[in-house]
């Protein structure tokens, strides 16, 4: 399944750009949907970032679905070698 991302109602082509909305607000775009199918909306989700080895990367981040899957931006390749199973994360009001 593609992903599909967002910054409130406005679909963001490119995941890996903020968006500015405003008086200094810059905000990171967010996948709709977790691998399953669940919508990630507040309170339904984990923000959070994972460190990644390959080359030209430094990390992920990571949506973390209340059903326990994950979505990382940007997508793991076969040059990952990053820690999917241990996230640092935050909630997100």
């Amino acid at each position: 399944m593609r992903q599909h991302y967002v910054v409130g109602d406005t679909r963001v082509n490119d995941p890996r750009t903020l968006v500015f909305r405003g008086e200094g607000n810059w905000v990171e775009p967010r996948p709709v949907r977790c691998p399953v199918g669940h919508v990630l909306a507040n309170r339904q989700v984990t923000a959070g970032w994972v460190p990644c080895k390959a080359p030209g990367r430094t990390g992920h981040r990571t949506h973390q679905c209340d059903c326990g899957e994950v979505v990382y931006t940007p997508d793991t390749d076969e040059y990952c070698h990053c820690e999917k199973s241990r996230p640092v994360s935050i909630a997100i009001e």
